[in-house]
């Protein structure tokens, strides 16, 4: 009975009135239309949420095409139900049956794939997938790895100072070594194992280039070099060929003489 018109109204009921959910269904029952509106918007959110939770569109897609083919299934099978119930009561058990088949046989693979890796390890594409972005960030940044050592003198086991080094990998740059004779190359290309070539030199001593393994440490020792000999004076120069005059007339003095007459 509804109430008469002087009654004051509830609060309860114009809360009631007042709620979105009413309100929507007031304007449902007056538009109709309105519905296929609400589905718009509701496969608009739908792809939207997608987006935002699954990287991969076409795996969405793909759920999306699925679920739209279930729905309209169930649908058309609603109404032939509804229309013919006798007719198509054995179609909806096989309907049944099949759709309590295929849902078993998928949560039973998930279930293997999760604690047994078969027919695929879930785990693992998971975790993998999951690394990736980091995996591939890594991989842009180049390996580099170092190589610490000493320079030392082959005869007396002395650590020789502002010896230069070269590495092969790191063409145009120069190391020189400590007051005890240490040193200390970063920014290598390669990884520790790898193998680089070096080349070491200092005043008085022989050159030396040898291949190291990365990252050391290695003693590299230089040989020295024999005093080089004095560099004759313009004085020395002329006795010496004066004597060499001198030597060389003798010579020919001597053959003179022996000469018969």
């Amino acid at each position: 009975m509804p109430p008469a018109p002087n009654e004051p109204v509830s609060d309860n009921l114009l809360s009631q009135a007042a709620s979105p959910f009413s309100i929507l269904k007031q304007a449902i029952k007056r538009v109709p239309s309105l519905k296929f509106a609400l589905g718009i918007v509701g496969l608009a959110a739908s792809v939207a949420l997608i987006k935002s939770l699954i990287t991969d569109l076409r795996l969405a897609l793909f759920g999306i095409i699925v679920m739209l083919v279930l729905m309209s299934v169930l649908f058309v099978f609603a109404k032939l139900t509804s229309v013919a119930p006798k007719e198509f009561k054995r179609p909806a058990i096989t309907l049944l049956w099949f759709s309590l088949i295929i849902t078993m046989i998928a949560a039973s693979l998930l279930f293997m794939s999760v604690f047994f890796n078969w027919p695929i390890n879930l785990r693992h594409w998971l975790t993998n997938k999951s690394r990736m972005p980091e995996q591939s960030s890594t991989q842009l940044q180049p390996k580099t790895t170092y190589l610490r050592g000493m320079v030392r003198d082959s005869s007396t086991n002395e650590g020789l100072t502002n010896a230069t080094i070269e590495v092969e990998l790191l063409p145009g740059e120069h190391y020189t070594t400590t007051s005890n004779g240490d040193f200390l190359i970063e920014g290598i290309p390669g990884m520790p194992g790898d193998s680089a070539r070096i080349y070491v030199r200092k005043d008085s001593y022989a050159q030396r280039d040898e291949h190291v393994t990365l990252p050391g440490p290695k003693t590299i020792y230089l040989d020295k070099l024999p005093p080089a000999s004095p560099v004759p004076t313009k004085t020395q120069m002329q006795k010496n060929n004066q004597n060499n005059n001198e030597r060389i007339d003798r010579i020919l003095k001597s053959r003179n003489s022996n000469k018969p007459t």
